[in-house]
């Protein structure tokens, strides 16, 4: 007799997966697993459109805490959803819902996008792509992948806590959209004809700030978004419109949370500020109308004979009580670059800058772990001042040793020379193009290299505090409006101890700054931090450049760049220098060494392993971790740090690991 699924409390977050996947199928909704990292389960579910699991089933499937969940969509489930991804998609459903598109249950995913949960309408709905511009349809026979499984990416799905599964009910779908979601797409990119506007939604028992999410922040991002609105609201005489409360209400927020949570991003603020301000105008919020108040009048004064300049209102004020620790820095690189700040990574001619930044870059692009170290994905710009040829065959080699030949990688190369010294010149210009190339890739730009410094000066002297101000200034103007990590390569002065060339203005504008030094030809490259201004200053990085040959040209001589290969070695080439390991990556391989002492033997030769090498099985290392370390609660957060510090260690060649057997690299 298969288990009962009682009605359980509703997860906090952060909970394990398994008690999501049950509060799920008691609400009745149909729970298969999905690979982790992926948008494919990991079973044959077709059987459970019509036949939802039960909790002993669902217990066995996620034995394995790393598994994701998916909702299957359709009839017997009795849902829809509508998944609006990109630019495109935000834009569609904000049309929509002005054209009165209900409140419904809706989540966040892990690029920015929304999905909209709705109740089936009784007919067939077909699961199909672009059903309106950027706008997918998971119907019968559909599915999605949802909280609190990972993306590719590494962010979370969350639900929107203000339409949470258990705060906004599922929403029918209107009947003047049922015929284009049901029905033929006629070139599949025009919003329906025949607009019918649906009533209001019902806000009753509708608590604004009940907290479904526990984190803080979300309350944070409510509050922030009410409160700029009050003051444009009493500034302007009217409620703003959506992009005047996001472009002063955003950079508040951002300055004081973790964007790396779910929910946190500027398409899921911008989405929130939309939210608020339709519930403004239907009068669901209390203590906040869509009029301004008449002006204050003093006692015994005569009534105003004109409007009077609205006074400013008071800079925002934290106080120490309302001070809580910033627990994770914003760092889309781990510990080395943080989102919307400026770098310099600077050395002398030859020792590799470009090579660097390009390989740093385009893991940046690809979201895979660099030198063991945790990537967010993002955009990438790389503005190629001297020229594109060689960052053009860099980015080729790269592509090609990755083996990612015909992936889809979020990384652009401007060719030409700009002027950001002048700020009537390009500035504007490469914002605009920055913002157009986020739109094109579907992803916000997180990085801009800027390749080099004194290009983009066109003439002005580096030594100037005019010249560089104006530089910085437009620096700060681009990442600001772009909210991109601006990253600049140059040069060192003749004494190369002195630094980076130029006015000490620019080091005194830098969040982070890395030297670039080869001791001569034969030694290899060392990149080192010398400069943070939120994180430890800590990081060596030695590398030497491998030849690729790309093809032959027309003369039939072959076409080679260079990719970057780690090594361990300091600018003198020894091996004494490696870096201090993160404390998580010191504990594992302190983990390998003791189950190496307690249970490592020689074995049969093993591919990747190399001949006469003590090893220990994953497993076996992986328990050691675990005995080590502090347990959580979290299965979850114990296996992710596990997995990272590994990939430290191998990448640092501390540790390899092959067919499923480790050992310590001496």
């Amino acid at each position: 007799m298969p288990d009962r699924l009682d009605e359980p409390a509703t997860p906090t977050s952060p909970a394990t997966t398994l008690e999501w996947a049950l509060y799920y199928a008691a609400r009745g909704w149909s729970v298969v697993p999905v690979r982790p990292g992926e948008k494919m389960p990991a079973i044959p579910w077709a059987r459970h459109q019509s036949s939802p699991a039960d909790a002993g089933l669902i217990r066995t499937w996620l034995d394995d805490p790393a598994m994701g969940l998916g909702l299957v969509q359709g009839r017997h489930v009795g849902t829809i959803v509508l998944d609006f991804d990109g630019e495109a998609g935000l834009a569609t459903l904000e049309e929509l819902e002005r054209r009165g598109l209900p409140i419904s249950t809706r989540q966040f995913t892990p690029r920015g996008g929304v999905h909209v949960l709705l109740t089936h309408p009784g007919r067939h709905v077909p699961t199909r792509k672009n059903v309106l511009p950027g706008m997918d349809v998971r119907g019968d026979g559909g599915f999605i992948v949802c909280c609190p499984s990972l993306g590719a990416n590494g962010r979370p799905y969350a639900w929107d806590a203000d339409a949470h599964p258990q705060e906004a009910p599922l929403a029918d779908l209107p009947d003047w959209l049922a015929e284009t979601v049901c029905g033929p797409v006629a070139g599949g990119t025009d919003l329906p004809g025949q607009v019918i506007r649906a009533p209001a939604a019902s806000v009753t028992g509708f608590e604004f700030g009940r907290e479904l999410v526990a984190d803080g922040r979300e309350t944070y991002m409510r509050n922030t978004i009410l409160a700029v609105l009050r003051d444009l609201r009493d500034r302007l005489g009217r409620l703003p419109d959506e992009a005047e409360l996001v472009a002063e209400a955003w950079p508040q927020y951002q300055r004081h949370v973790d964007l790396t949570r779910p929910g946190r991003g500027l398409a899921e603020f911008t989405a929130k500020a939309r939210y608020t301000l339709a519930r403004v105008a239907q009068g669901a919020v209390n203590g906040l109308s869509a009029d301004a108040p008449p002006p204050p009048q003093m006692e015994g004064a005569p009534p105003a004979q004109a409007a009077q300049p609205a006074q400013r209102a008071p800079l925002p004020l934290i106080y120490a009580n309302d001070v809580r620790p910033a627990l994770d820095a914003s760092d889309f690189v781990e510990g080395l670059l943080t989102e919307m700040a400026l770098s310099v990574t600077y050395g002398p001619s030859n020792c590799g800058k470009t090579f660097f930044m390009s390989d740093l870059a385009l893991h940046v692009a690809t979201g895979r772990p660099w030198r063991g170290r945790a990537i967010e994905a993002g955009g990438v710009i790389y503005c190629a001042l001297e020229g594109s040829h060689g960052i053009s065959n860099r980015v080729a080699a790269w592509i090609r040793e990755q083996g990612l030949e015909g992936v889809e990688i979020p990384f652009a190369i401007i060719p030409v020379a700009m002027n950001l010294l002048d700020p009537n010149a390009d500035r504007r210009r490469l914002a605009d193009t920055i913002g157009h190339a986020a739109a094109e890739m579907g992803v916000p730009v997180k990085l801009v290299v800027i390749d080099t410094l004194s290009r983009a000066m066109a003439g002005g002297n580096e030594n100037a505090p005019d010249d560089m101000g104006a530089l910085v200034n437009s620096a700060d103007f681009i990442r600001e409006k772009c909210k991109a990590h601006i990253a600049f390569i140059h040069h060192s002065g003749k004494d190369q101890a002195q630094g980076a060339r130029g006015h000490s203005l620019l080091r005194a504008a830098t969040d982070t700054e890395i030297e670039i030094s080869r001791a001569d030809s034969a030694s290899p490259s060392v990149a080192k931090v010398t400069k943070q201004r939120e994180m430890e200053i800590e990081g060596t990085f030695g590398f030497t450049l491998r030849v690729v040959e790309l093809g032959a040209n027309r003369r039939g001589k072959p076409v080679t760049s260079c990719v970057v290969e780690p090594t361990d070695s300091s600018a003198g080439g020894s091996n004494a220098c490696k870096p201090k390991l993160p404390a998580s990556a010191q504990v594992a391989l302190d983990a390998l060494s003791n189950a190496l002492s307690d249970v490592g033997k020689v074995r049969a030769a093993a591919h990747g392993v190399p001949p006469n090498t003590a090893t220990v099985t994953e497993a076996e290392w992986r328990a050691e971790f675990y005995a080590t370390t502090p347990d959580t609660g979290n299965a979850n957060t114990r296996r992710m740090a596990f997995s990272r510090a590994v990939e430290r260690l191998k990448a640092e060649r501390r540790a390899g690991l092959s067919s499923g057997l480790a050992w310590i690299i001496r």
